[in-house]
């Protein structure tokens, strides 16, 4: 057993490490499986404990323009199980929560912004007491009061931030683990930048590429980025980027038609997979008004590029401001025009804050370093 390991596990309840259910067995219970930093994350986890076997349910239905990242477990070997498709009312939902949990004698369960699984918490530690609960919690705080009130079920919390942390303190066993991303190998890096050329019109292939990935929701202020390409369109030879979607597409795409930017900015819409489009990029611009800890962030600086975004949630956790990217405040468009324009206007700064990126993830935020940590609070192996 490793330190880390003896760290962790050492604070699991000894009732919890004895239990009869299987300790090999995990099942994430989410709320749905769309495309994003959220299931990302996971399937990088799943990959990174290959002596655990993992399952998924989710208990709601996914919204529209989500995506689904169904396939992408089942390719891991996992089984997904998508309650709202096999039954109809919340009560059957909940009921045959239960019976997975007890039918499949999981040992370890992580609750992943499922409410419907912290409604049932109670029930289902009286029914499998031996059952190991981690708490995934992220920057947006809002389960934090069922983290609270559901505290005594709970064998452990993780948090991607000491920010986050700071309004558990009170709490035990509560663990900070900041997210990871694969570290893959420079030809591949070479090759999604390659990809990613192709990928945009010809007519970016000489121009400075300033993009914006991400849900088009409220939360990530989509329409700031429209109002910024809007402020910045005048800069000779540069091109703009939007990649994602959401509940907030039609409103996107209206404000692009009527400040008249349908020529200047390159709408993709979803895409499974964004590094090759990032890696086509100069500048990525994160302008959310609330975040966790965004893995665009993470990927941007893997590709070398620099990142201005907002300082909220668990930003200023991967941004060194000034060193390895921007923060400013959220919605003040002037100050990320201002940083764009700076970089644009010196690309000696472009450079040396792309490579202090790059250096940074590399060190800090490899997912094997995040997995290991995670492993430690699963029961441990026979």
């Amino acid at each position: 057993m490793n330190f880390l390991t003896k760290l962790f596990s050492a604070r699991v309840p000894k009732d919890v490490q004895a239990c009869a259910l299987d300790p090999q067995k995990v099942l994430l219970v989410l709320p749905w499986l769309p495309v994003g930093g959220v299931e990302t994350l996971f399937t990088g986890l799943v990959r990174h404990c290959p002596n655990y076997h993992f399952d998924v349910v989710t208990t709601r239905e996914t919204l529209p323009n989500m995506g689904d990242r169904t396939e992408s477990f089942e390719k891991l070997g996992c089984s997904v199980t998508h309650l709202p498709r096999l039954k109809e009312s919340d009560e059957e939902r909940k009921q045959a929560l239960i019976s997975l949990l007890k039918d499949g004698r999981y040992g370890n369960a992580f609750l992943v912004g499922s409410t419907m699984a912290y409604e049932l918490l109670p029930e289902i530690k009286k029914a499998l007491p031996g059952l190991n609960v981690i708490d995934q919690q992220f920057n947006d705080g809002k389960h934090l009061v069922s983290t609270r009130s559901l505290h005594q079920y709970i064998n452990a919390t993780i948090v991607p931030s000491a920010i986050l942390h700071e309004q558990l303190q009170d709490l035990e066993r509560v663990y900070t683990i900041p997210h990871g991303i694969e570290i893959p190998a420079t030809a591949e890096l070479d090759a999604d930048r390659a990809l990613g050329k192709s990928l945009l019109p010809e007519s970016y292939s000489s121009k400075f590429v300033v993009s914006f990935f991400g849900r088009l929701a409220a939360e990530k202020d989509p329409h700031l980025f429209v109002h910024l390409v809007a402020k910045l369109k005048s800069l000779p030879n540069t091109a703009f980027c939007m990649v994602g979607d959401g509940p907030d597409r039609e409103s996107v795409l209206d404000l692009i038609n009527s400040l008249g930017l349908t020529g200047a900015i390159k709408f993709f819409g979803f895409t499974d997979r964004i590094d090759p489009l990032v890696a086509a990029s100069d500048v990525v611009v994160v302008p959310s008004v609330s975040d966790g800890q965004p893995l665009v962030v993470l990927h941007s600086q893997l590709h070398g590029k620099p990142v201005i975004a907002s300082s909220v949630g668990s930003i200023p956790l991967m941004i060194d401001d000034g060193n390895n990217g921007f923060l400013v405040d959220a919605k003040d468009i002037d100050s990320f025009a201002a940083k764009i324009t700076e970089l644009y206007e010196d690309r000696d700064l472009l450079k040396s804050i792309g490579l202090n990126a790059f250096n940074s993830v590399r060190e800090k935020f490899d997912l094997s370093l995040m997995a290991d940590r995670y492993r430690a609070l699963l029961l441990p192996l026979p």
